[in-house]
């Protein structure tokens, strides 16, 4: 029965001390930190792959100009732009007024090669 009596205290004093305000930031700031570092660890990949892209065109974006270079950035930025720029631009073959001609095709080629367009 003093058994029973002791577990009864000992979980209406859990509930009290997880009921507190400071208690709950803690957990809340906890949460937020374990959720944004598996937040970056999810996209590592991604921002891996892009990096490369980036690296393999690079004789691309050096003949670029400014402007152009700026639309390759943004096209390079995430996955989805990326995804975009290959249903736009390669497959469906649409005039592209940054990046046109061969070096579109040359682009178009890396981006086949790319782990980018897998599906997720």
């Amino acid at each position: 029965m003093i058994r029973k009596i002791l577990v009864f205290i000992e979980i209406a004093a859990l509930v009290i001390v997880l009921r507190m305000p400071i208690v709950q930031d803690f957990l809340s700031s906890a949460q937020q930190t374990v959720t944004h570092w598996l937040i970056t660890i999810e996209a590592l990949p991604d921002k891996m792959a892009l990096h490369d892209l980036r690296e393999q065109s690079s004789g691309l974006y050096s003949s670029m100009r400014p402007f152009q270079q700026d639309y390759f950035d943004s096209v390079t930025s995430s996955r989805q732009n990326v995804n975009h720029f290959h249903k736009t631009y390669c497959l469906n073959d649409d005039k592209n007024p940054f990046i046109a001609g061969d070096n579109r095709h040359q682009f178009c080629s890396y981006l086949s090669e790319s782990p980018l367009l897998a599906k997720r």
